[in-house]
């Protein structure tokens, strides 16, 4: 299970300033840094050179704009259609084509040690989760966009919908859409 933010707490630390504001800086940065990493991969033609500088120029703009954020709602979904925006608008400016890896992103973002008893007990799950994530970076656009929002972040169709300006129905239909891809693609779930 994804630990979630409190976007409440994170708005008030940063709107009392001083320290209080820079614990919710670093709060904010360390939960959404990696994600919106895998996010910009979503973005084909982004480089990804500036993966680097154009995340932390959205964790920046939310963070200055934190008195705009609506605790009623999920931090994460704001968070999101900040970076949609941006990388939008970004990739309206570049001219140039690149390919993105997320493999280059796995690299670059320290992972997780497991302990040895734990390693042979999660083989096949590893084996299903790389085929699952090998048909990910197969998808384009939206879609691959949609599949990370809704895998790797757990968000709802609503949430999924408002970031990227798609009606919950259609979030909802593309997504089976995404598993029946995902599933052929790797050659069916097998357990469970």
């Amino acid at each position: 299970m994804m630990l979630q933010i409190d976007g409440e707490r994170i708005r008030a630390k940063a709107l009392e300033g001083g320290d209080r504001a820079r614990e919710a800086f670093s709060e904010l940065w360390h939960y959404f840094y990696p994600r919106l990493l895998h996010f910009a991969s979503s973005f084909r033609k982004l480089p990804v050179s500036e993966y680097d500088d154009q995340v932390s120029d959205i964790l920046i703009k939310a963070f200055r704009n934190i008195e705009r954020y609506n605790p009623a709602y999920s931090l994460s979904t704001w968070i999101y259609k900040i970076a949609e925006n941006h990388f939008t608008d970004i990739l309206r400016k570049v001219k140039r084509n690149s390919l993105i890896s997320i493999d280059d992103l796995e690299r670059a973002i320290p992972q997780r040690d497991t302990p040895d008893s734990a390693i042979a007990d999660k083989a096949a799950d590893r084996d299903l989760l790389e085929r699952c994530k090998k048909a990910i970076r197969m998808l384009e656009g939206d879609d691959k966009r949609i599949a990370f929002l809704k895998f790797y972040e757990s968000m709802s169709s609503s949430e999924i919908g408002r970031v990227l300006r798609i009606p919950p129905g259609t979030v909802r239909w593309r997504i089976s859409l995404i598993r029946s891809f995902i599933e052929k693609t790797i050659g069916g779930f097998h357990g469970d």
